[in-house]
């Protein structure tokens, strides 16, 4: 596809019809074929199936007060008291964010032929407790514990989801019971594996994240390296928003409990609310420094600091033990930022802001899947493939679209430096591809031509020796340009041999060009550029910087009292009297800045620079004189 059409409106609309496909498809995501039941009926028969879905067959009791004990929770059942889930879908027993404790209830029936062994699953990893009682049906009931608060190596089912070991006999009835409490999101989808099939579908499971966590590591040390290269801190900025998300995405995975704090209950269960905070306060200060512009000519830029600020109180809260309000805070902030950063986004767009297509559209994917994720988180979207995989989505297209804006940043930052080589290069590349025309027409005129193919190849070297003398030298003076002489003092700092650099002003010569006009003023260049290069060593580089600045390149440094000497000789010779055309004498004086390399800098820029505060503190002290 040509990058033109992909910076274009057409595909800048495209994208936006895919986002807003993905949040429809998320909403309206088909939950497939549920098993019907009566009402108060959640029995399920277990035969040899590899996995058997139970979320939409189970029945809820909530206790708002968290005080019921399995007793009087079995005791309210026989009474009635819990609400049957049967034809609510896979998303039935996503409940939002609540403090309740949710008890969930069903039966199973086991065929008369079936494995012994299974595995119940509770698939949302950063559950704070979960607890399973089953047992047969009528019969006292054993408790199993689970959650983000336990040490992962204390959990029955070693796994990154809370995995409960059952083992079950054929033609009998056991009942469960699943009491679940967390500060954060309460989604309980219950699965019913046998270990093999669980095992295989781990091995899927874990390969995307291992795929979606490699090149998330990888655009972070991309990132970093671009920071250590250019200096620019909107790439730290971009490092430490991929590394917290990182983090709060493992934690919603259940990945740090099993892989990154295993012993570490409190950092397991901060790691989802905590990192996407401090994702988001990264994420508001990257979007801050990217949209500044648009922001400040809407007068909002006030609103990703306050936006920051907010993500900064939820990791706090969430650190000092306040998890609930911290998970309800990030969820309604995301929200906000999302919508807030999607219409900044689109205004610049809009406004062909240079450089914002790929970023901003890559930030909306990512965006777009927060907005999805915190819909989900706070109950108004149900649970299903997309919706608890939005952030992992969303990033991915950001990945993508992120390494394009990249590539086009630094491609960018190379075109001016590159721009007067490409010249030079393009015209050679039209000189040979004109020869390789001419070859190929007079290839059965070779022996009658070779005379005027020599003498053209003689006029193309000719051409290119003075292209090359053109680039290099000034036009009026004769001598070297600023880019000879930036391309001389580059090749002489990387060599590293000593050097010394002696920048010129000349006084009065904006005063004859205003008097007499700029012929004078040329005559007057040329004259004082003459008399100069005559008193250069032998060794000096010497050329016009442009309008009265000149510049001298110094190998092997004299003495100090040498190159005094030379200043004074070169100064004399330039206050001499120029006589114009019209037969009146002018006369200018000439300020000196000089540096030493490598004493005073290492660097072509630095070296310019400080040759330029010595020319003008010069100038400032015969002014003053």
């Amino acid at each position: 596809m040509h990058l033109r059409f992909l910076t274009s409106d057409r595909f800048a609309l495209l994208f936006w019809a895919v986002m807003g496909g993905f949040v429809l498809l998320a909403l309206f995501w088909p939950t497939g074929p549920v098993q019907a039941s009566e009402p108060g009926s959640e029995q399920v028969l277990v035969s040899d199936q590899t996995q058997q879905r139970l979320s939409s067959q189970l029945s809820v009791l909530r206790d708002a007060e968290s005080s019921l004990s399995l007793s009087e929770v079995r005791q309210l059942r026989a009474e009635g008291a819990f609400r049957s889930l049967s034809g609510e879908g896979k998303g039935a027993t996503n409940f939002g964010l609540t403090t309740d404790t949710i008890w969930l209830h069903g039966t199973l029936k086991t065929a008369s032929q079936l494995p012994p062994d299974w595995w119940l699953e509770v698939a949302h990893g950063s559950l704070d407790w979960v607890t399973l009682y089953w047992g047969q049906s009528g019969q006292p009931l054993k408790a199993l514990h689970s959650g983000d608060r336990i040490p992962w190596s204390q959990q029955p089912g070693w796994h990154r989801h809370h995995l409960f070991p059952m083992r079950l006999s054929p033609d009998t009835e056991y009942e469960f019971y699943l009491e679940v409490r967390s500060e954060g999101t309460l989604t309980i989808p219950v699965t019913l594996w046998q270990p093999e099939a669980r095992w295989q579908a781990d091995q899927t499971s874990y390969m995307v994240l291992g795929m979606y966590y490699g090149l998330l590591l990888g655009l972070m040390f991309y990132n970093l390296f671009l920071f250590l290269s250019l200096r620019d801190s909107l790439y730290l900025i971009y490092v430490g928003f991929i590394g917290f998300l990182a983090v709060g995405q493992a934690g919603l995975s259940g990945l740090t409990g099993q892989f990154l704090w295993p012993d570490q209950a409190w950092l397991v269960h901060l790691s989802p609310t905590g990192g996407v905070s401090v994702a988001g306060m990264f994420g508001a200060l990257f979007a801050q420094r990217f949209l500044h512009k648009t922001a400040k000519r809407l007068r909002v830029r006030w609103l990703m600091p306050v936006i920051s600020a907010v993500y900064l109180f939820s990791f706090v809260s969430a650190a000092l033990g306040f998890y609930a309000l911290a998970a309800v805070t990030v969820n309604l902030v995301s929200l906000v930022f999302a919508l807030s950063a999607l219409t900044i986004g689109a205004i610049s767009l809009y406004d062909r802001v240079p450089g914002a297509r790929f970023f901003v559209l890559a930030w909306a994917s990512l965006l777009t899947g927060v907005v999805v994720i915190a819909l989900h988180n706070i109950g108004v979207l149900p649970s299903n493939g997309i919706t608890n995989n939005a952030l992992f989505i969303g990033s991915a297209f950001e990945m993508v679209l992120l390494s394009l804006a990249l590539a086009d940043r630094v491609h960018s930052m190379q075109k001016a430096r590159d721009e007067a080589r490409e010249q030079v290069l393009e015209t050679r590349q039209q000189m040979v591809e004109q020869l390789k025309n001419s070859e190929r027409m007079l290839e059965d005129r070779v022996q009658a031509r070779t005379r005027q193919l020599e003498e053209t190849n003689q006029r193309l070297r000719v051409s290119q020796k003075q292209l090359a003398h053109q680039a290099r030298h000034d036009s009026l003076t004769g001598v070297y340009n600023r880019f000879g002489l930036y391309e001389q003092l580059e090749d002489w700092v990387a060599c590293g041999d000593p050097l010394t650099l002696v920048m010129m002003d000349l006084n009065r010569f904006k005063q004859i060009n205003d008097e007499h006009g700029h012929a004078a003023g040329d005559l007057v260049l040329q004259t004082v550029c003459q008399r100069l290069e005559q008193a250069m060593p032998e060794t000096a580089v010497f050329g016009r910087l442009g309008g009265d600045e000149f510049l001298a390149l110094i190998p092997d440094p004299p003495e100090e009292a040498q190159l005094n000497q030379w200043l004074a000789d070169w100064q004399e010779r330039v206050m001499a009297p120029v006589t114009l055309e019209t037969g009146e004498s002018v006369w200018v004086g000439i300020s000196f800045g000089q540096v030493h390399f490598p004493e005073d800098g290492d660097q072509v820029d630095t070296l310019m620079a400080r040759a330029d505060q010595g020319m003008y503190q010069h100038k400032k002290d015969q002014t003053a004189r």
